[in-house]
């Protein structure tokens, strides 16, 4: 099954690149307050 990974909007684009290329679904929103 496929997972989601959240990150801040400051994520490493490169990390974020290698996550989808890998089939993960990244979403990325705003942590914190």
């Amino acid at each position: 099954m496929p997972w989601t990974l959240i990150t801040d909007d400051g994520a490493d684009p490169a990390q974020v690149r290698k996550f989808r290329d890998a089939g993960v679904h990244v979403e990325e929103a705003e942590i914190g307050g």
